[in-house]
């Protein structure tokens, strides 16, 4: 008890005495800190106040903690520092869990004027919040209606820019419509022009072809009839060679034959000449025959006489020397006169 209005005496003279600083310091730190809190709050949001689950960690670690086994005890110093983290870790929770806590946290260290003091600048910096809020939210709201006025703006510039770009896409698909249609133009024309030629080109060539042929067809009837009359001349030429050589031929097989004929003539009279000599001899050799014949047959006789078996043949035999003609003379004429009729008559020769 003595120490706590000890402490609050000293605190009340130390707040007698400094109170007009304090108050004005007190007051910039808490609007200090407001705004710091204003500017945390919408940077992170809510991310500075503790989740239920991280207080429940922090606590259940507070609570399991485990001091080591000293000699006479447990060690002074670990127990210290548990106790200085579980202030710590206590004061945080209380001051993350809002900006009243952490206020409230700062007024129970000080005096009950101080606390005035921390509660009127705190009022001071609740209304300064509440101003710069109103005024935060006068901005946000000149922010969001020149962001309006922004989207608005740029969408009718979109809109302006689409119409333009629509206008201009629709210019372009005309001048390309129209130059497709120039171009398709263009190559009509050149198709008909290239057509054209080709069609003059092609009725020239059938022109200098028909020439060409006509000429050919004239230049061959030419050579044709060259060529015939050359046949006809050849063929002439060839008829009186032929004829002339077939009259000398002609006349030449008629001398061969008037030689021939004259031959023969001369040698038909030669053979008549011969045969007269022939006839002669042979009648010569007629009589010899005879004689000797009459001398076999008396001699036959006689034998026959003898020999009554070859009475037969012996007078065959004896025949036959009678009658010499029809065995030695039976191929030649029996008179000369014949042969010099057949010598001197003319054959006829035909001529080849």
């Amino acid at each position: 008890m003595g120490r706590s209005e000890m402490h609050g005496n000293e605190a009340g003279k130390g707040d007698s005495e400094i109170s007009p600083d304090l108050e004005s310091q007190t007051a910039e730190l808490v609007g200090a800190r407001a705004r710091e809190e204003e500017r945390s709050a919408r940077r992170f949001g809510a991310s500075r106040v503790l989740s239920a689950a991280d207080r429940e960690r922090i606590l259940k670690d507070a609570r399991e903690i485990e001091f080591p086994a000293a000699l006479r005890g447990y060690d002074r110093a670990a127990v210290d520092r548990y106790v200085e983290k579980m202030s710590r870790l206590i004061t945080e929770l209380e001051m993350s869990s809002s900006p009243e806590a952490a206020v409230r946290h700062a007024l129970d260290e000080v005096s009950d004027e101080t606390r005035d003091i921390l509660q009127r600048a705190h009022q001071t910096a609740e209304e300064i919040t509440a101003r710069s809020r109103a005024k935060a939210d006068d901005r946000l709201q000149t922010a969001e209606r020149e962001s309006r006025e922004l989207r608005e703006a740029a969408e009718r510039q979109a809109a302006e820019m689409r119409d333009a770009a629509r206008d201009e896409a629709s210019g372009v698909r005309e001048t390309a419509a129209r130059e497709t249609g120039e171009l398709r133009a263009g190559t009509e024309r050149e198709v008909a022009e290239l057509r054209e030629a080709a069609r003059s080109e092609v009725a020239e060539r059938r022109e200098a072809v028909d020439r060409e042929m006509t000429e050919l067809r004239e230049t061959t009837a030419r050579q044709v009839a060259e060529m015939r009359e050359s046949a006809e001349r050849e063929t002439q030429q060839l008829r009186s060679a032929t004829q002339r050589d077939t009259e000398e031929a002609r006349a030449s097989a008629r001398r061969d034959a008037e030689e021939m004929i004259e031959a023969a003539e001369t040698r038909a009279r030669e053979l008549a000449r011969s045969a007269e000599a022939i006839w002669r001899e042979r009648r010569r050799l007629i009589e010899d025959m005879r004689a000797v014949g009459e001398q076999l047959v008396a001699i036959g006789e006689a034998e026959g006489k003898r020999f009554p078996r070859f009475g037969e043949e012996g007078s065959e035999v004896a025949g036959l020397l009678r009658d010499p003609h029809s065995a030695v003379a039976a191929g030649l004429p029996r008179e000369p006169a014949k042969l010099e009729e057949q010598a001197n008559g003319s054959p006829e020769v035909v001529p080849g």
